[in-house]
């Protein structure tokens, strides 16, 4: 092993690599979003952190527990209740901290851009693959887990499923 003995040098395009650019960059992006903090990666099958509720944001699983009541409850209270400059106070500094986290998003929304401008050019490859891909007759798991990146159900008529380069389309 060279450990400072002798140079060392980088050379690039020397030889074919084992796996292409584009899914090295596809692996590095899926590693970053199962990162990413949003707490619901899950493999136990196709469909687990797949389906969304778009009322509280919720991730649905083999046990839904949703309901409004606490959320009621709390709003009927403020309605009634007056607040003291405490409550004021400590309610402004949630705000503040709910704006820098919004400004954090922003932040990272303007490296998402940057992000899709790479991703279309991947999704350009897709499309040509899709255009040359036999009409699908039948339900492909590997497609499922490869394309849809969430499915979020607003009610019985208004389901969306979201896919990986973000396109949303109404079921």
């Amino acid at each position: 092993m060279n450990e400072g003995e002798v140079p060392q040098y980088y050379v690039e395009n020397n030889h074919e690599a084992i796996i292409s650019p584009q899914v090295f960059d596809w692996v590095q992006e899926e590693i970053k979003r199962r990162c990413e903090g949003r707490g619901r990666y899950s493999g136990v099958s196709i469909f687990s952190s797949k389906i969304k509720c778009g009322q509280c944001g919720g991730w649905y699983g083999a046990k839904v527990w949703h309901s409004t009541d606490k959320v009621q409850q709390l709003i009927a209270e403020n309605a009634r209740v007056a607040q003291n400059q405490d409550d004021y106070d400590r309610n402004y500094n949630e705000l503040v901290s709910r704006y820098e986290a919004v400004k954090t998003q922003y932040d990272k929304t303007c490296e998402a851009i940057q992000y899709r401008k790479a991703r279309s050019r991947q999704m350009d490859n897709f499309i040509q693959e899709v255009r040359e891909q036999e009409l699908i007759k039948e339900f492909d798991a590997r497609l499922w887990g490869s394309r849809v990146d969430f499915i979020t159900v607003y009610s019985k008529d208004d389901i969306r499923v979201t896919f990986k380069d973000g396109t949303e389309i109404r079921a």
